[in-house]
């Protein structure tokens, strides 16, 4: 017997949200954090809006691959329908988000990627979690 095919990022959000649209955002690729051009210091706990998270440190995925397509990953049996509520309730202060420096861009550092991608997708407003910031490495020509 053969293993079904793999639902797609589309299939899932339409599974998990009945009737609505994807929002534009989704179907961006997640940005790519370079550690190589920043150096971090502690920023200690923030309240971040979601909306503010642009991308990763992860590499298989920044740059790679869209938010949408996060809901079609390998921790899919997250998302099913009776795990549902608690996720979206779920304590976040174990994630670490890197914010630059002067801007409001966010990025999700190391683990956290299906979660915050899925969260972002439900519409869920902010997550309370650690935030080190990176300061742009000045280069002397």
């Amino acid at each position: 017997m053969q293993n079904p095919s793999p639902t797609s990022g589309a299939e899932e959000y339409a599974r998990l949200f009945p009737g609505q649209a994807i929002p534009d955002w989704a179907l961006s690729k997640m940005h790519l954090f370079e550690y190589n051009k920043f150096t971090l210091k502690a920023g200690g706990i923030r309240t971040v809006p979601l909306t503010r998270i642009v991308g990763t440190t992860h590499p298989r995925y920044g740059g790679k691959v869209r938010w949408l397509d996060m809901l079609n990953a390998k921790k899919k049996s997250n998302f099913r329908a009776g795990n549902w509520p608690a996720f979206l309730n779920a304590n976040t202060s174990t994630l670490d988000l890197i914010c630059i420096a002067g801007t409001e861009d966010y990025y999700i550092n190391a683990e956290g990627n299906h979660r915050v991608s899925a969260l972002k997708l439900a519409g869920k407003e902010s997550i309370t979690c650690n935030v080190d910031v990176a300061y742009p490495i000045q280069t002397h020509s």
